[in-house]
Formats: structure tokens, sequence, C-alpha cells
């Protein structure tokens, strides 16, 4: 015994038991009025059939093209989304460059400030104890501010990327801060 696998066609079987029946028909001549019904009804009979299969391809071809274009849009939406993420991970670590930056400038603002306002201090003249002790007491709002950009600069929060270009670029300019950092506090205790 062999199981081999029987190919069953509907439409094929139908259209056998259709022919079996209907091609047995015929009009013996102009005055067979039943021939000629029985033949008009069984035309009608393949026209329902014929129209059946006519919509039923129809309504499935149209569900064929609703499901491409549902994947098709799906596909569209995924690809804008994708770009989407893309352009805002570029916006934040554009940002993110920049508040890096500006904190670096102000730092150094800041230093050149105290490096005159020391300067204008050596100018005057009183007591060196004297001067020195108003001098450290005007210079402590400006060592914390200095220490606290310090701080900030040191614990930037290194965003996650999967570009390796990116990740060099960051961590690049975080070393770099960082130096700037340990160079804003070390003047910071001279002072």
């Amino acid at each position: 015994m062999t199981n081999e696998v029987v190919e069953y066609d509907v439409n094929a079987a139908e259209i056998a038991k259709m022919s079996d029946i209907y091609l047995k028909l015929t009009i013996d001549g102009l005055e067979d009025k039943e021939g000629f019904e029985s033949v008009h009804s069984v035309k009608m009979v393949m026209v329902k059939h014929r129209t059946s299969v006519d919509k039923l391809r129809k309504s499935t071809n149209a569900k064929i093209q609703r499901e491409k274009e549902k994947a098709l849009q799906a596909a569209s939406d995924k690809l804008e989304a994708d770009k989407k993420a893309e352009q805002e991970r570029k916006y934040r670590e554009s940002f993110e460059k920049k508040d890096t930056e500006d904190a670096a400038i102000q730092a150094e603002k800041d230093a050149k400030a105290l490096v005159l306002m020391l300067a204008k201090e050596k100018e005057r003249v009183e007591k060196p104890e004297i001067a020195e002790k108003k001098r450290q007491e005007s210079l402590r709002p400006i060592k914390e501010k200095l220490n606290d950009y310090a701080f900030t600069i040191k614990n930037i929060i290194v965003p996650d990327t999967k570009d390796a270009a990116a990740t060099e670029i960051i961590m690049t300019a975080v070393t770099s801060l960082q130096s700037i950092a340990e160079k804003v506090i070390k003047d910071a205790k001279e002072l």
C-alpha cells in the first residue's frame, strides 16, 4: 500500500459532474420546445456559476490588493518611524554636545574673570594678612562656582550610541572636558 497524496480539484469535479448531466441535452429541432427550455435553463445555471466565480475572483483580488496596501503602508510607516528616530537621535547628540561646549566656555569665562579679579587684588595695597583674608573671602563664591562647573563637566552622562564614529567623538569630547574640569579644580585650589 502506498501513501500517495491525491490532489482533488473541487472545480474540476464540479465541471465533470455538470458535463455528465448537461452535455447530454440536445434540441431536436425548431419545434422542440422542451429541449430548448432545458438547454436554456442549463445555460442560465452556467451563467450563474460563471458570474459567481467572477464575483469570487473580484472579491479575492480586492482582498489581496487591500492586504498589499496594508503591508506597503506598514512598511512605509516603519521606514518613516526609523527616519524620525534617527533624526531625533542626531538632534539629541548635537544638543548634548552644544550643552557640553557651553559649559566648557562658561567655565573658561569664569576662570578668566577670576584671573582678572586676582590681578586687581594684587594691586590693592593693604596689610598682607587682611588683604589675603579679604581676597580669600571674595574668591570663595567664585571657587565654589568653578568647582560646581568642574563637577558638572566631570559627571556628564554619555549617551548610548550604536554608531562607532559617534561614540569615538563623544568619548574624545568627554576626555577633553574632564581634562578641562581637572585644570579648573586645580586652578581654583591655587587661588
